[in-house]
C-alpha cells in the first residue's frame, strides 16, 4: 500500500499548470476538501468544470466537503477560543472534527482508495499549506496516525514541502516571546492577586504546557486559520 499522500492549492495556478503538477507526481485521485467547491476568481476550479478536466486527463475527482471541509455544520465541532489579541470567537476545533462521524467516514474512504492503488492528493485553494486546513486538519491527521502516512505538499514544479517542512515554518517561539513581553505581569510573584483577563490566562496555559512542539504548533495553527463563525469562509 502506498503510504504517501499529497496536498496542493490551486491559487495562482493556471489549470494546465495544475494538471501538469498532478501528473508529475503521478496523482490518480484528487480529493477536493473545499466546503463549497466553487471559485469566483478561478472558475476553471468549479467542481463540474474541474471534474471534467481531470477526467480528460485520467484523474479521478471526488468532493469531500462534508467529510473534510473547513466550515462545519455540526455544532459539536465548535469551541470558544481567543486569538492573541484577546478577541473571542466560536471556532472549528480540529480535535473535535477528528471524532465526527462524517470525518471518520472520509478517513475510511481514503484508506479504501489507497488500498485500491490510488495515488491521492488533497486540494484546496490556498497556495501554501501552512495557511490551509488541507494540511492542518486533513494531512496532519493522516501524518500523525500510529500507522502514519508521509505527506508531500506540492507548491510548484520545482518545490515541494514535507510534513516537517510545514511544521517548522510555524515560529511559535517568536509568538511566545512576544506574548510574555506584552504581558510581563504574568511573571509577577503576586500573580494570584492580579486580575488577569481570561484570554491572557488561556494563552499563558497554552505556552506553558508540556505538550510537544508539533502538537502545540497544530493547536496554534488551528486557532490561526480554523473557520470562525461570523467570518467569511476562507476555504
Amino acid at each position: 500500500m502506498n503510504k504517501t499522500l499529497y496536498t496542493i492549492g490551486y491559487a495562482g495556478k493556471q489549470i494546465d499548470e495544475f494538471i501538469k503538477l498532478l501528473k508529475i507526481h503521478g496523482i490518480t485521485c484528487l480529493i477536493d476538501v473545499r466546503t463549497s467547491p466553487f471559485s469566483k476568481t478561478f472558475p476553471e476550479y468549479d467542481k463540474n468544470r474541474l471534474k471534467e478536466t481531470l477526467k480528460a486527463n485520467n484523474i479521478l475527482y471526488a468532493h469531500f466537503g462534508e467529510e473534510f471541509g473547513a466550515r462545519r455544520v455540526e455544532q459539536e465541532a465548535y469551541t470558544l477560543s481567543y486569538n492573541l489579541k484577546g478577541e473571542q470567537f466560536e471556532q472549528v476545533d480540529f480535535s473535535k472534527v477528528e471524532n465526527l462521524p462524517s470525518f471518520r467516514k472520509g478517513v475510511d474512504r481514503i484508506f479504501n482508495a489507497v488500498e485500491q492503488g490510488f495515488k491521492i492528493c488533497f486540494m484546496c485553494s490556498e497556495k501554501h499549506p501552512i495557511d490551509c486546513h488541507r494540511f492542518w486538519l486533513v494531512a496532519y491527521y493522516f501524518a500523525t496516525l500510529s500507522d502514519y502516512f508521509d505527506i508531500i505538499n506540492i507548491i510548484s514544479e520545482n518545490e515541494t514541502q514535507t510534513f516537517m517542512d510545514v511544521i517548522n515554518e510555524v515560529d511559535l517561539a517568536s509568538e511566545k516571546k512576544k506574548f510574555y513581553k506584552e504581558h510581563n505581569e504574568l511573571q509577577s510573584v503576586s500573580l494570584i492577586q492580579l486580575d488577569i483577563p481570561k484570554w491572557v490566562q488561556y494563552w499563558d496555559k497554552f505556552f506553558s504546557n508540556n505538550e510537544s512542539d508539533v502538537r502545540k504548533k497544530w493547536v496554534y495553527s488551528n486557532n490561526r486559520i480554523g473557520y470562525k463563525k461570523g467570518f467569511d469562509e476562507n476555504d
